[in-house]
Parts: C-alpha cells; structure tokens; sequence
C-alpha cells in the first residue's frame, strides 16, 4: 500500500450532514460533467466519456465517504486510486488526465453543493473547501504512486 497520508483534520471538521445532501446527487452530478466534456469535445468517445462519469460520481462519493468516517474511508479511497494510477500506466496515459478530471470534478461538485446546501455557512463552506483540496492532493499522489510503480 503506498504511504500516501490524507490530513483527515479538515473532514473531521465538515458537519456529516454535508454528505448525506451530497451523496444522493453524485450521479446528477457525474451526468452535467459528462454534458460539459460533450459540449467541449463532441468526439469524446462513449468509452472515455463511461470512465469520466464513473470517475466523477466515485470521486463525490469518496469524499463523502472521508466526511462520514476520516479514519477509516481513507485506506479504501486510496487503494481505489493507486488502481487508477497503474491503470493509467498499463493503458500508456498520462496522469495529467486525472489532474484534469479531479480539477473538473471539483467545480461539478461545487456546483452541486451551491444547489444542495441550504443553510450551509460560510465557515462550514470553507471546511469543505479546506477538505476537498486535501483530498484532491492526496489523491493525486497516489494516483502519480501507482502510476510510477506500474511504470518501473
């Protein structure tokens, strides 16, 4: 297993019920980013469009996963991604896909939250913006940890 740490501190601090109203609209949201990458690129093949919307709709639900348990979803979210990094190697693609998709799937999630999040403060706004750059570091190392030892 790679050594990659997530600093669970700011999901320790994101209020729970952040993803009980995320969680049910992971798909919806994988579907609008699905539409932005067909209106960018009408030739994205139905393969690659597939992984992008599964890749989005787990991304939100491993956040949600770290948000409900911080100690304990990180072990599983970071295995499924070090998968994802030597997937990328095997099949020669770069990372900087993933960057690309985690950075896509973020704003998606935002937009997501701004339509969910009712009475969502400021303070507990910045919580899950704290948590999510977090999580889109750590995850990216592991994703560049699987891919560096597939490739070697």
């Amino acid at each position: 297993m790679v050594a990659t740490a997530l600093d669970v501190r700011a999901f320790e601090e994101v209020p729970a019920w952040v993803a009980r109203r995320l969680r049910p609209h992971a798909d919806r949201a994988a579907d609008e980013l699905l539409t932005e990458l067909r209106r960018g690129d009408p030739q994205t093949g139905e393969e690659e469009a597939g992984r992008a919307r599964a890749g989005v709709a787990a991304g939100i639900r491993h956040f949600c996963d770290l948000v409900e348990d911080p100690d304990a979803g990180w072990e599983r979210v970071s295995a499924f991604y070090l998968r994802v990094g030597r997937r990328l190697a095997r099949d020669g693609r770069d990372p900087v896909e993933t960057h690309q998709a985690l950075r896509r799937s973020a704003c998606v999630a935002w937009r997501t939250l701004a339509a969910v999040s009712g009475d969502l403060d400021h303070a507990a706004l910045s919580l899950v913006m704290d948590a999510q750059f977090s999580y889109m570091d750590a995850v990216a190392e592991v994703i560049a940890a699987g891919y560096a030892a597939e490739a070697a």
